[in-house]
């Protein structure tokens, strides 16, 4: 796992959690957005060294790293898709590591084990035609196999670079670690959290994007938190789309 630090050194300290399938150059335009903070981008393990294991141990390597930068605390732990589970599971084991928390889309998901093994069947079928493709033949898969839309929806042109960022990490992750990255988000039970960290926490669902269907369940789990919606957007597409205003939403937040 790494930290990648960018951002003003000495403004307000955010950890950005990328989703499933994805790295720091996926949330690269946040990031910059966020330019007047402190930013700590995560890469997760399993890319190029180590493996992703479960949400619990990639939270507590978080933490881990985070402990070793001599960072005790945070101003804002963002988290999108898969990094809304490891940023959910950082809180359970570390309840005031953050003042605040943003969830986008968070793949909250409780499948049979049944149906997560046909999610993985074709999410391996994917994995193993589009690691052959250049980027142009790849998007176009993303874009058109059955497995990904179960995950994304209707893609959107401001996607793209969504997309070639998870072809890119596709190359570089053992297959090991996209399984239990699925497993995450697919096997996943909401971590006790009190009404104090509840109450500091935010959960954004786009009404285009298939984690919308979590909003019911997250929001009788964590009733003290806030809730907000965003019609006409997808998947990862208000981040992707329009960076500089989803960070102004993060910068009233704070």
């Amino acid at each position: 796992m790494k930290l990648i630090r960018t951002g003003n050194g000495t403004g307000p300290v955010a950890v950005l959690l990328p989703g499933l399938i994805a790295d720091e150059g996926s949330l690269a335009g946040l990031a910059e957005a966020l330019s007047d903070c402190q930013v700590l981008s995560v890469r997760y393990d399993g890319q190029n060294e180590g493996a992703f294991r479960s949400a619990d141990a990639e939270a507590a390597a978080v933490l881990d790293l985070l402990k070793k930068e001599g960072i005790n605390h945070i101003d804002l732990l963002y988290g999108i898709s898969l990094g809304a589970v490891v940023g959910l599971k950082m809180l359970a084991l570390q309840p005031d590591i953050s003042a605040h928390n943003f969830f986008d889309g968070g793949l909250f998901f409780h499948f049979n084990k049944l149906l997560r093994l046909g999610i993985n069947s074709q999410f391996m079928d994917f994995v193993h035609q589009a690691v052959k493709l250049d980027e142009t033949a790849g998007l176009q898969l993303v874009k058109s196999h059955s497995a990904l839309k179960q995950i994304i929806g209707t893609p959107v042109p401001a996607q793209d670079k969504l997309f070639a960022n998870m072809l890119k990490v596709l190359r570089e992750t053992d297959e090991a670690s996209l399984k239990a990255q699925l497993e995450a988000c697919f096997d996943f039970r909401y971590p006790s959290l009190s009404q104090d960290v509840q109450k500091r926490t935010i959960f954004l669902f786009a009404d285009q994007d298939p984690a919308a269907h979590c909003r019911k369940e997250t929001a009788a789990a964590y009733p003290a938190a806030h809730i907000l919606d965003l019609p006409g957007y997808g998947y990862g597409g208000f981040v992707a789309a329009d960076p500089a205003g989803y960070a102004g939403l993060l910068h009233d937040f704070l």
